[in-house]
């Protein structure tokens, strides 16, 4: 502990913390159903199709089903923009959850690189 009292805690190294955060995304995709993936792909696209912006609340509400773990929607959607369909924007821009199982919490945006009319020039600009 520090003077003040609070815990001190091990920095990880970057490229540490995404070894960690990568086998975690590998173990959550192995344990996932594949016929739920393949919906959770499909109703990806078919939302990042019709929205600009998106979050995984328009996802859930767009019809996909809870699986075991709705946890296993990350992997899912990483490697949807992986494969360039969309991005995820400035970790500073997001949108308050309305779902009440979220309690509100600050939800990721996602950036269509598909949606009909996308216009890239008129998305906000990210920072740098």
């Amino acid at each position: 502990q520090s003077s003040d009292g609070a815990e001190t805690l091990t920095k990880i190294s970057d490229a540490g913390l995404w070894d960690v955060i990568e086998e975690s995304l590998e173990l959550v995709a192995s344990n996932t159903d594949p016929a739920w993936r393949e919906e959770a792909e499909r109703t990806i696209i078919r939302v990042a199709s019709r929205l600009p912006e998106f979050t995984t609340e328009d996802i859930w509400e767009a019809g996909l089903q809870d699986t075991h773990n709705n946890k296993a929607l990350g992997p899912v959607i990483l490697s949807i923009a992986r494969r360039g369909l969309i991005r995820q924007t400035n970790p500073t821009r997001y949108r308050r959850s309305t779902m009440t199982v979220n309690h509100g919490r600050p939800m990721s945006i996602w950036v269509s690189n598909i949606c009909e009319g996308y216009q890239p020039e008129l998305m906000p600009k990210e920072a740098e």
